[in-house]
């Protein structure tokens, strides 16, 4: 199951002061990619304000978790539970 919370990349410690850094979540990693597809495709007739490019990267990202899911959820419907 592909929770958007979740982090994209592993976590990995920072040498100089032994902290985590978690990185970008799921969301946030695919909708900077949907977002860059859509300015890569824009040309200046496409009329879309930056907020409105913003929402449209989020709403791909939450279709393809979506979709991710229901893919998931259909390839493992023969175990009786499904993982928290």
């Amino acid at each position: 199951m592909v929770n958007e919370l979740d982090n994209a990349f592993p976590m990995q410690r920072n040498e100089t002061d032994n902290s985590i850094e978690w990185g970008v979540t799921k969301i946030e990693y695919f909708s900077a990619m949907a977002m860059q597809g859509l300015l890569s495709a824009m040309t200046e007739n496409t009329g879309l304000m930056p907020n409105e490019t913003a929402e449209e990267a989020v709403k791909y990202a939450k279709a393809l978790i979506e979709e991710l899911n229901k893919q998931w959820a259909t390839e493992n419907t023969s175990t009786s539970t499904f993982p928290g």
